[in-house]
């Protein structure tokens, strides 16, 4: 969208805005070279057809892997969400072995929009159903429909970065059940 007039952006109205993160000075900010990607009117009274924009990674519309991965590059390096998000993909594999499953109780597995290797994301520690803790490092199986609730993280080490729902995230769904 771009603006012709001062008036064009008004108090009140609504915008979904993509940009990187930052923070100047103490405040956050969205970083240069962001753009408006919707524009709803304060104004609009909601009889239009502009739609109310949707609250992507939320429980009601959880982000899908191609979303939650925009928005992970979208971080500084080594970079976490400021809030916690859903996230719903496939399990491609459980990365855990059993000395550190055995040692922790939580999984590192892979999420992908198909369930395929490719283009996946990292689930850290990752823990079960409503926080606990996962009965074996066979809990997961790929293909398992997820939702999990965690901060995005892009996590950089030797020049790799790792996209990551990261430590302290937990399933709030597996195959569509919530406990």
């Amino acid at each position: 969208i771009s603006f012709s007039a001062a008036t064009d952006l008004e108090i009140g109205d609504k915008v979904v805005i993509f940009g990187g993160l930052t923070t100047y000075n103490s405040t956050k900010e969205v970083a240069s070279g962001n753009y408006i990607v919707k524009l709803t009117k304060a104004d609009s009274g909601g009889g239009g057809n502009t739609p109310s924009p949707s609250t992507q990674g939320t429980k009601e519309n959880p982000y899908n892997i191609a979303d939650a991965l925009a928005a992970i590059n979208a971080l500084t390096d080594n970079g976490y969400s400021d809030s916690e998000v859903y996230v719903k993909g496939k399990v491609v594999k459980v990365t855990t072995n059993q000395a550190n499953f055995e040692k922790y109780g939580n999984l590192n597995y892979l999420i992908s929009e198909d369930g395929n290797e490719g283009t996946t994301i990292t689930v850290y520690s990752g823990d079960g159903l409503k926080g606990a803790k996962f009965s074996g490092i066979d809990a997961l199986k790929q293909g398992d429909e997820v939702i999990v609730y965690g901060k995005l993280q892009k996590y950089v080490k030797n020049d790799t970065v790792t996209p990551e729902i990261a430590k302290g995230n937990y399933l709030v769904s597996l195959n569509g059940k919530t406990e």
